[in-house]
């Protein structure tokens, strides 16, 4: 069986060609290096006239300046060249992975049954592989989220405040016992 490499991304091919340009640019600074000590220990330490390497000493140490500073510029290219790459492929990277499930069958039981208006509580609770139960199990009841408040409302609007009305926590019980209490404080 055969192994199909992985395709590279920018970042990595730049990286392999980063590294082969840094070998050949620390190449030619050595081997440079080099040859300015050759030219040096030929005319100063060992007398020879500069004629021979073509240039004078100081040339050659003007050309080996403007050579090092051109492979440093070279280098810190390549360098914030590799930091951008690394940094828009941080920015591309995305912040969430998308999961993909097959999608399972869901039975849905609510507790009490038939209720509106209330805040729930849903539980997920795998029955099987292909099956989930959803829980819902009333927490707090309250006319503001129910659903019949419209029909309730007229009913109930000289009775009892609109700000109690929507705070009411116990349906059409509640309402009643808030319409007595309030007969009682004006009698």
């Amino acid at each position: 069986m055969e192994e199909h490499p992985q395709p590279m991304d920018k970042e990595e091919i730049f990286k392999s060609k980063a590294k082969k340009w840094t070998r050949i640019v620390l190449t030619i600074a050595i081997l440079y290096l080099v040859w300015m000590i050759f030219v040096f220990s030929t005319i100063y330490v060992l007398g020879f006239s500069y004629t021979w390497s073509i240039l004078t000493f100081d040339t050659w140490i003007t050309i080996g300046i403007i050579l090092y500073v051109i492979l440093i510029i070279m280098e810190l290219i390549i360098i914030l060249y590799y930091l951008y790459l690394k940094r828009e492929k941080k920015l591309k990277a995305p912040i969430f992975e998308e999961v993909e499930e097959e999608e399972k069958k869901t039975i849905t039981y609510t507790y009490p049954k038939d209720v509106e208006g209330g805040v729930f509580s849903s539980n997920y609770i795998d029955v099987d592989e292909n099956t989930v139960l959803k829980l819902r199990t009333l927490l707090v009841r309250a006319c503001m989220l129910c659903g019949k408040r419209v029909e309730c409302w007229p009913k109930y609007r000289g009775k009892v405040d609109k700000e109690d009305f929507l705070a009411n926590i116990d349906c059409i019980d509640g309402l009643e016992r808030l319409s007595k209490k309030k007969r009682k404080k004006t009698t």
